[in-house]
């Protein structure tokens, strides 16, 4: 894996295929150098096995919405120091901004939703997204 090589993490972005990825991980190579599932989609199966890898979860718009169900349960589950916030832009607007272009701006909202659900504050969940951002991308 070229991202082990350069010790650099690995960013997946995996729209459904959750298992596939982890099947892959761990029939041909892990991520050396840490690992954030970007714009996790909810899988409580998969969670526990990335969770013991210390791969982390990045949490986008989708949190928001009203039928977020299986994202809220994910967002509990996720230990503080595994969780990331993005936008996901321009892509998975946020509520009240759903079905429009995202722009980072709408960072807020996903905070706002994250913190409600963990039972943080909002600064809390900002202060420890960064500090888990930095430790991931250790070369920014």
């Amino acid at each position: 894996m070229i991202a082990n090589e350069l010790h650099l993490p690995v960013i997946i972005h995996s729209n459904n295929s959750n298992k596939l990825v982890v099947e892959i991980f761990e029939r041909y190579v892990k991520p050396q150098y840490g690992c954030v599932f970007h714009c996790f989609q909810p899988d409580v199966d998969i969670l526990k096995y990335l969770i013991e890898n210390g791969y982390y979860i990045s949490f986008a718009g989708r949190i928001t919405y009203k039928n977020a169900k299986k994202s809220i349960e994910v967002a509990k589950l996720v230990p503080n120091d595994l969780f990331l916030v993005e936008t996901d832009s321009p892509y998975i607007s946020p509520e009240p901004y759903r079905d429009r272009i995202n722009t980072s701006a709408n960072i807020e909202y996903i905070i706002r939703k994250l913190a409600e659900v963990k039972r943080m504050s909002y600064e809390e969940v900002e202060t420890t997204s960064s500090k888990n951002a930095i430790k991931l991308f250790r070369k920014i």
